[in-house]
């Protein structure tokens, strides 16, 4: 933990949709994420995405993005995400290829109706796994892995 005044601040950091609202979960104890998202642990805050900016900078040995991309409304939230994160810190993104998707219903894998379902839903945008290496690669996070399984990726970056 690192202490500021009278303040510990957590070591991980996990933003995740909760229906259809972005949530951060910040863990006070700086063990990693629990399996469970478990609000009224002793250990956890929740924290609305517009609370991400009273957050300490360069804090955070470990940042997990899930779904956060697609559908926040801020444009910058990855940048604002970024800048929490600690030198030598990782960051894990999820969400859903939207490559992947039109890609499954143009070769007749899925339907244009659940193709709609995947890509719409209440995202603001339209996001690749391509497209989520360079942004990272763009701010000079060395990306050390890039998967996609069915319609999802899940990249992994370090900052150096």
């Amino acid at each position: 933990m690192i202490k500021s005044g009278d303040k510990f601040f957590p070591f991980y950091l996990t933003l995740f949709l909760q229906g259809n609202k972005m949530r951060s979960i910040v863990y006070v104890d700086g063990k990693s994420s629990p399996a469970i998202f478990d609000s009224n642990k002793d250990d956890v805050r929740i924290v609305d995405e517009k609370e991400i900016d009273s957050l300490p900078d360069a804090v955070f040995e470990e940042i997990e993005l899930i779904d956060v991309l697609e559908f926040s409304e801020d444009n910058l939230i990855l940048q604002k995400v970024l800048r929490k994160m600690r030198h030598g810190g990782k960051i894990r993104i999820v969400g859903n290829d939207a490559l992947q998707v039109l890609s499954a219903a143009y070769n007749g894998v899925c339907t244009l109706e659940q193709a709609s379902d995947l890509i719409l839903d209440g995202r603001k945008r339209l996001i690749s796994a391509h497209k989520v290496r360079d942004m990272l690669g763009s701010v000079g996070l060395k990306v050390t892995m890039v998967g996609i399984v069915g319609n999802r990726y899940s990249l992994e970056a370090q900052r150096q």
